[in-house]
């Protein structure tokens, strides 16, 4: 999957009241439509902050509320940590689904709750937002409370939040009078066909002496190397020595948010670790329905009808690996199907600030103009992925300078019309990988 997430927001406060008029805070919300291949809604968070930085009024709550997802609200962290891990969700008039493309306006009325119980003093309208496999930001905007005098408040993004621009308005006339705030909310999300990161995490990467164990962990999560999603399945799951000779993995087991096994390191070499696997999607029509099926090229006759209506067929090859060295290193050899690496630097031989080439190659050949992506871990620590964004020449190759040390992320993805199964036309070919840059 590919993190390739930007949310933007853009906000202008305008107020204005009478000393005896009530002000009414109208909220006009624009998510846009994206022309993406898997759309996830934002979950969302309004409320005014008082100066202590505690909530003094929450507006407004959106998530998925379909099942128990409400799991995934710490994700909106200033909010949750402001207090929100307090709020028993739902709540009526708090709390309601994410919301689809199109403008959503709210309304709250400054002579009812919660805005009737804000105290005078200076405070901040904040609005988080965060999108699976995206970006999270919060944006502020400061205001008085009651309102005495017209008011206008401005907010520039940073990182993750946008510039701000004149689309507000004040109506005043008569005596009405109310505030209103216009916000943009803008996505770029991730183009891909998976909806959450693979990965496979050794306990260790090199290893001095030969009869000793290491121990993985594979799991699909948002936040790398943190087990916040699913286990990923390891039925296809292989491994080789440094002899090209398969080696059992010990102790498999598959728990609700990661699989794990332990390899025994009887002989020196590269140990390569790989979840590999080649299905077919499919999508028809039975009977006005829509239906759907997922397996192996061999159980493709059996389950899809052979005057399937509008059928759509994809295959899907997919390679998730690791490496562990114990002692002396051995090459990483080329499998010849399928996206894959094939480093001209060994990958448990990588250093902080020093080059390092990979080459990519789709089944056997270079896979030129390819976009490569590479993020470091701890992603649950940053509000954005910080990848290093990379485009393979016309030999496959790149070349990366590691920034730092830690355990890194490589993410590639290839869509073309070579499928290697009979009869289909449409592939996705993905690769992803787990490194460790070690201090020089």
């Amino acid at each position: 999957m590919r993190a390739k997430s930007r949310i933007v927001l853009a906000a202008l406060l305008v107020t204005a009241a009478g000393a005896a008029s009530a002000a009414d805070l109208t909220l006009n919300l624009e998510i846009p439509n994206l022309p993406v291949a898997e759309y996830h809604r934002p979950y969302v968070a309004i409320w005014v902050e008082d100066d202590s930085q505690a909530i003094a009024a929450n507006l407004a709550l959106w998530y998925q509320v379909r099942g128990d997802h409400t799991k995934w609200l710490p994700d909106l962290r200033q909010w949750w940590r402001r207090g929100g891990r307090d709020v028993k969700v739902p709540v009526d008039g708090l709390t309601g689904a994410t919301r689809p493309v199109g403008q959503h306006i709210l309304k709250f009325d400054a002579a009812a709750e919660p805005l009737s119980k804000l105290k005078p003093g200076k405070y901040e309208l904040v609005v988080e937002a965060v999108r699976e496999v995206g970006g999270r930001e919060a944006l502020r905007i400061p205001f008085e409370w009651p309102i005495k005098a017209a008011q206008r408040g401005n907010a520039q993004g940073k990182t993750e939040l946008g510039a701000v621009g004149p689309d507000a308005e004040s109506v005043i006339g008569g005596a009405m009078k109310y505030t209103r705030l216009a916000i943009a909310l803008l996505a770029i999300v991730p183009v891909t066909s998976f909806a959450a990161r693979a990965w496979l995490l050794p306990s260790q990467t090199i290893v001095a002496r030969s009869g000793g164990w290491v121990t993985f962990d594979a799991a699909n999560s948002d936040d790398l190397f943190s087990f916040n999603q699913g286990a990923m399945p390891v039925d296809s799951l292989s491994v080789s020595g440094g002899d090209g000779a398969a080696v059992t993995p010990q102790n498999i087991a598959k728990g609700k948010t990661r699989s794990s096994f332990d390899l025994e390191l009887r002989a020196p070499g590269t140990y390569r670790v790989a979840v590999a696997g080649d299905m077919v999607m499919a999508r028809w029509e039975e009977d006005g329905k829509p239906k759907r099926w997922r397996g192996t090229p061999a159980e493709m006759a059996a389950n899809i009808p052979a005057n399937a209506a509008k059928l759509e067929v994809e295959q899907m090859q997919r390679r998730v690996e690791t490496f562990v060295t114990v002692g002396s290193p051995t090459d990483v050899k080329s499998i010849g199907t399928g996206l894959e690496l094939v480093p001209t630097r060994h990958p448990n031989d990588l250093y902080a600030g020093e080059a390092a080439k990979f080459r990519f190659l789709l089944d056997g050949k270079p896979a030129r103009d390819l976009a490569v992506e590479i993020i470091a871990g701890g992603t649950r620590y940053r509000d954005a992925p910080a990848a290093l964004e990379l485009k393979t020449d016309a030999d496959g190759m790149i070349t990366v300078t590691w920034p730092s040390t830690g355990l890194y992320w490589i993410d590639a993805e290839v869509k073309d019309e070579k499928a290697t199964v009979p009869g289909v036309k449409q592939r996705t070919a993905a690769y992803n990988a787990t490194l460790e840059v070690l201090p020089q």
